[in-house]
């Protein structure tokens, strides 16, 4: 009596082989189909499966990843990619955790990544949108008034994306007369914006708390500059020091 053992193979990065008895149909893509990632940082996107047994055999496996539709990182054995600032973790990847390594994200690498699993002969695919973020940052560029209508002045920078929701306070209680300017968009992706409230100064002010806060969706609280009012000092032309 003669056993037949039948071997196959499918062409990816190398050709892989398997047996009849390696059927792969267990594969399942868990991870979640949106990722956020703030500017600057190192970032996973996150592809995690399960298989029949992990660790999966290298011989039939292998991780493609794309952005834009187009090949930026494959893992057979080995890891082929343009991008020094991609990887993937070999042995986690064996592991059900294929996630994608990006250090230092910018502001275009946001978009729509697939990650795609191979356990021949099944192949599984996932799309995860990528958000980036970057956190405003608020200068005070004029506190100083005078006894006269005054205007206090601000610049908030190096946030993304574009909407932001500006506020001035005194003592916690929203002034009105504020202005905002239109968003500009600074070289590094990032915006910066600049926003002023107009008052008339009493003496109760000189104790009382000022602040700018702003929201935005990359904070999970508003964030906010507190000040005081300098009092006597030369009337300033409005963001003199930032045109």
């Amino acid at each position: 009596m003669y056993v037949i053992v039948y071997r196959m193979c499918i062409f990816h990065t190398n050709v892989h082989c398997f047996s009849s008895s390696h059927s792969g149909a267990a594969l399942i893509i868990t991870g979640p189909s949106t990722h956020r990632a703030v500017l600057g940082s190192d970032t996973q996107i996150p592809c995690k499966f399960t298989a029949d047994k992990l660790p999966v055999d290298p011989k039939f496996f292998a991780v493609i990843w794309y952005y834009a539709k187009k090949n930026i990182l494959s893992y057979d054995n080995t890891v082929m990619t343009n991008d020094p600032r991609y990887s993937i973790n070999k042995h986690q990847a064996l592991n059900g955790i294929a996630d994608l390594i990006i250090s230092n994200i910018s502001i275009s690498d946001g978009g729509v990544y697939t990650c795609s699993v191979i356990d021949s002969p099944v192949r599984r695919e996932q799309d995860v949108t990528v958000s980036i973020q970057a956190i405003p940052n608020i200068t005070i560029t004029n506190k100083v008034i005078t006894k006269n209508e005054s205007v206090l002045c601000s610049v908030i920078s190096g946030f993304y994306p574009v909407d932001i929701d500006i506020k001035w306070l005194r003592d916690g209680k929203i002034l009105d007369k504020v202005f905002v300017e239109k968003p500009q968009r600074d070289p590094d992706g990032t915006y910066s914006v600049r926003s002023s409230v107009t008052i008339t100064p009493t003496e109760e002010d000189r104790e009382r708390i000022f602040s700018c806060r702003v929201q935005h969706e990359s904070l999970t609280a508003p964030l906010q500059e507190d000040f005081q009012l300098v009092y006597g000092g030369k009337d300033t032309s409005y963001f003199k020091k930032y045109k």
